[in-house]
């Protein structure tokens, strides 16, 4: 977790040899440019929620399995996106990516929350989307106070066409 800092640049392309890692977050950073494709050989990204015990019940904390999002990374989400099938959680959100979604988005059927709102990705949402049946979004909580990510969050994108009839399938 190296997020909510002041790293700028390009996302180095030896994050690619951290192949141990489960969860990235780079969020809330200044990092600009492409996604390197080296990031899509962590295949061990997954995210977690670790569930603590305590006095007053306990909490949950959401690690997310890749997080870049409030950064200004711009370019495509490259099609080897689909290597990554143990994502729980994507949280791509506020940055400046464009073109279509990669139909290989669409085989990460262990993904819990897809975050992309927020870029200026075009193009249709494929029926494909009817493959993501374990999207549920995640709640977490602590003493008092309750935490949601979203199942599926799209907007403020440029998506056009129609909406597949797929995407009544999910566990939304």
């Amino acid at each position: 977790d190296l997020s909510s800092n002041q790293f700028s640049g390009e996302i180095p392309p030896q994050v690619g040899s951290l192949i141990n890692l489960i969860s990235l977050d780079l969020s809330s950073n200044q990092f600009s440019g492409e996604m390197p494709i080296e990031l899509f050989g962590l295949i061990n990204l997954k995210g977690e929620i670790e569930y603590m015990t305590g006095p007053g019940g306990g909490a949950s904390i959401f690690y997310q399995g890749l997080n870049l999002s409030h950064n200004t990374l711009t370019g495509l989400i490259k099609e080897e996106i689909g290597n990554l099938t143990n994502l729980k959680s994507i949280n791509l959100s506020f940055n400046q990516l464009e073109g279509d979604l990669p139909i290989e988005l669409y085989s990460l059927d262990s993904l819990r929350s897809l975050n992309l709102s927020n870029n200026l990705l075009t193009g249709e949402i494929s029926e494909e989307i009817g493959n993501l049946l374990k999207l549920e979004g995640v709640t977490t909580y602590a003493h008092m106070s309750v935490t949601q990510y979203d199942a599926l969050n799209l907007s403020n994108n440029y998506f056009s066409g129609s909406i597949p009839s797929e995407i009544c399938d999910l566990p939304l």
